[in-house]
């Protein structure tokens, strides 16, 4: 529904837009943003329609991840205090450590996203142009020149997002690797501590932190999206801000809850205006000219 939503708004907004749209208004930052978008190709805005509004379904998808994520951790954290105690926070220390790092690569990912995104803007702009003049390539023999072209824009493209996968790729590492750094080190300090290690709570520890790790996975899933949820709603919310085309039709209110009426009188209906013309006793009527309107000597009143 939200991508089938985001998609409509996007079409409806692209049939009251001029190509040649500028606004005058604002500051030259947001000037230089609403001009870009309503000088965005054909190839642009089907990838607003079709990637950007699928980033923010899956934003959608993922945003319940930040309570339900948080929840389910602490209602482990609170079962793992009650079987091991204050040995419970090293492990919990080491879960905090990795925020930061967190951040840090929503941080990272968003730039990237942003990158990958101009890069794909290029290809399909490239594509949808030569495409569309398909017939002048082939009559000038251009072809092997923009299928050049356009694999350059698809190699940097994919360039680019082999970056953010990598850096997704370790975001996703540190995620599953707290989880198991954290249980060493809770029950490190759960045997310094003196008492009795016993495999009840050892292996409820265990299946407990098992279940810590789920939630955990997530978290990286969610931080990639928010980046590209970020970068989409962006783009969109600046295409639909840019200035539209004033509308040529005037809807004026209704008179006493009914439409209007026009009145006429003394109208002329002239395929073409002769110099002059007779009646049946030869006076010859004057009131169309040579050159004058269809609609001559007519009397209109538009209420």
């Amino acid at each position: 529904e939200v991508r089938g939503s985001v998609g409509g708004m996007v079409f409806d907004k692209s049939l009251r837009l001029s190509s040649g749209t500028v606004t005058s208004s604002g500051n030259s930052k947001d000037k230089k943003k609403k001009k870009r978008a309503s000088s965005m190709g054909s190839g642009e805005v089907v990838n607003l329609m079709q990637s950007d509004a699928t980033m923010l379904e899956m934003l959608t998808l993922q945003i319940h991840t930040i309570w339900d994520g948080a929840l389910q951790i602490a209602i482990y954290i609170a079962l793992l205090y009650k079987f091991l105690g204050t040995s419970v926070f090293w492990g919990l220390g080491v879960l905090l450590s990795t925020i930061p790092i967190n951040a840090l690569t929503l941080r990272i990912l968003n730039r990237l996203s942003v990158k990958e995104i101009e890069a794909k803007d290029a290809r399909m702009k490239k594509t949808t142009e030569s495409v569309s003049n398909m017939q002048l390539l082939k009559l000038m023999s251009w072809e092997n020149i923009f299928a050049k072209d356009i694999q350059c824009q698809r190699d940097e493209e994919m360039r680019r997002h082999t970056k953010r996968g990598a850096v997704r790729a370790l975001s996703q590492a540190i995620s599953n690797t707290a989880p198991a750094i954290s249980l060493v080190a809770t029950l490190t300090a759960y045997a310094k501590t003196g008492k009795p290690v016993v495999a009840s709570t050892i292996f409820t520890a265990i299946s407990l932190f098992n279940q810590l790790r789920f939630p955990l996975f997530f978290y990286p899933m969610l931080i990639d999206a928010i980046a590209n949820g970020q970068n989409s709603l962006r783009r969109i919310s600046s295409y639909l801000e840019s200035q539209e085309i004033t509308p040529y039709v005037d809807y004026k209110p209704k008179l006493n809850g009914e439409g209007g009426s026009i009145e006429m009188s003394n109208g002329n209906f002239l395929w073409s205006a002769p110099t002059s013309s007779s009646d049946e006793e030869g006076s010859v009527d004057k009131t169309c000219t040579s050159g004058a309107p269809a609609l001559c000597g007519a009397s209109i009143l538009v209420q």
